[in-house]
């Protein structure tokens, strides 16, 4: 632990922008007291008892910054394991600039990215893994990054790593035995079938390379589901793609107009829907036959649009008679999943969407949606259609799996598996408990590293680096 980790530290947590409420926080020796150099209220903050809110004013130079709401927690039974104070102000950044302002001048430091959760870390209110676990939870993009960061926060991952760390130290107390008292400790207890004392040493290590190996397998899983599924919005020109982007968004984020044409370059937006699901939907040129260079290139940024996308938004025009470039876009695009909009319905419908199957290609499968993009008629439906595609698309990861959220740690798994492997193939020489146990000292060192056992600063200061201030 670093000098600057037992200084009291301060910053505004909650995100930037206005809201009904914004929140200070202080942490460390001093909080309290700053609080009561700030706060006025019934009672001063240092004989408030732990976890008492009270109402009352943040004042500096006898000035009042704010009414607001102020929480005492006392060491040890917060999230830091320290005194904290929070400070619950109206949701105006120029108030909460003033408050930090005032708590900075009595006597707090600014905190930097991720302290709070550190400190959490250093006096032991949870273990590495799940200090990380509370970044990949605030900024989980998707129902399966959200669901794997919590396990990891609420110990689960850990819980089953340290269960993992604890076999690996049984089979090596029972190698480090047979190299030190080699006349005690039988062939059969380290490779045989002495269960007396839970299995062999052989046992113990295949079991453990086999749970290592299911979890590294859930992780690469669980990475295809955590990433954000996107959709091409494709079709022929004028057809009101742009028109559908921005009906979805509730905003204008395209330009469109009467012209045909008018999107040239993809443009990609983030959708949530009303299930809480996210999209990232990617507006693309309209199918043309290229006429010059621009074309071309736009050509081009629509292809590859269509090909990294988990799914298509197909738009046709229904007021008009369908034409060629409805037809190639299905032969050419419609075997994966999609969706069929018939827009401009407002303007009557000039065809049936089973024509189009029918001659086109096999969406027998395909959601048909009827929109007029312009007045919204349709996008409920729409949202809807898009909700269970995603089900569709998005890989599913067992419930039950115990996944880790980052790569590091991932990758140390990896390392606790590759070196408890070596150590089983050492089993098949005379030497091998001289050979494994070193092995198996890799391995342990890749779990403590996976849990912040004897971690280095380094390490620390990489990981929580990442973080926001204030968290």
């Amino acid at each position: 632990m670093l000098t600057e980790d037992n200084d009291t530290i301060a910053a505004i947590s909650t995100a930037p922008g206005v809201g009904a409420i914004g929140l200070v926080r202080l942490s460390g020796p001093d909080s309290i007291a700053i609080a009561d150099r700030v706060f006025v209220g019934s009672k001063r903050p240092s004989e408030m008892e732990h976890s008492r809110v009270q109402f009352g004013r943040v004042v500096r130079d006898g000035a009042v910054l704010d009414e607001v709401m102020l929480t005492v927690l006392r060491s040890p039974q917060s999230y830091t394991g320290e005194d904290v104070v929070e400070i619950s102000c109206h949701g105006n950044p120029l108030i909460l600039r003033d408050v930090l302002s005032a708590v900075i001048d009595a006597g707090a430091r600014l905190a930097t990215g991720g302290e709070f959760t550190r400190r959490a870390f250093l006096r032991g209110k949870m273990d590495l893994c799940q200090a990380e676990a509370v970044m990949e939870l605030l900024s989980a993009q998707t129902e399966e990054a959200k669901r794997v960061a919590l396990s990891q926060v609420r110990g689960r991952t850990s819980q089953e790593v340290a269960r993992l760390r604890e076999q690996v130290i049984r089979a090596k107390v029972e190698l480090d035995a047979s190299i030190d008292f080699p006349d005690d400790v039988s062939d059969e207890a380290l490779m045989g079938s002495d269960t007396a004392r839970g299995g062999s040493s052989v046992k113990l290590l295949l079991d453990t390379a086999r749970e290592l190996d299911a979890m590294i397998s859930a992780f690469a899983a669980s990475q295809q589901a955590q990433r954000l599924p996107t959709a091409a919005i494709v079709g022929k020109v004028n057809v009101g793609k742009s028109t559908l982007l921005n009906a979805l968004l509730a905003e204008d984020r395209v330009i469109t107009s009467e012209s045909a044409g008018t999107t040239r370059d993809r443009i990609d937006a983030d959708l949530a829907l009303s299930s809480g699901r996210r999209v990232r939907l990617s507006d693309t040129a309209g199918l043309v036959v290229p006429r010059d260079e621009l074309d071309v290139k736009a050509r081009v940024k629509m292809e590859e649009a269509v090909r990294s996308a988990d799914f298509l938004i197909m738009v046709f025009d229904a007021s008009s008679p369908l034409e060629d470039e409805d037809a190639q876009l299905v032969k050419t695009w419609g075997a994966g999943p999609a969706v069929l909009v018939l827009n401009k319905i407002d303007l009557g419908e000039r065809w049936d969407p089973s024509v189009l199957v029918g001659k086109c290609g096999d969406l027998s499968q395909a959601p048909v949606v009827r929109t007029c993009a312009i007045s919204g008629l349709g996008m409920d439906e729409l949202d809807g259609a898009l909700d269970k595609l995603l089900c569709a698309v998005t890989p599913e990861v067992p419930s039950e799996a115990c996944v880790v959220g980052t790569m590091r740690n991932e990758r140390l798994l990896q390392r606790a598996r590759d070196a408890i492997n070596a150590a089983l193939a050492a089993s098949h020489t005379g030497s091998w408990p001289e050979f494994a146990s070193s092995d198996l000292a890799e391995a342990l060192g890749a779990f403590n590293e996976f849990l912040g056992i004897d971690v280095g600063v380094d390490i620390l200061d990489e990981i929580f680096s990442r973080f926001c201030i204030g968290k």
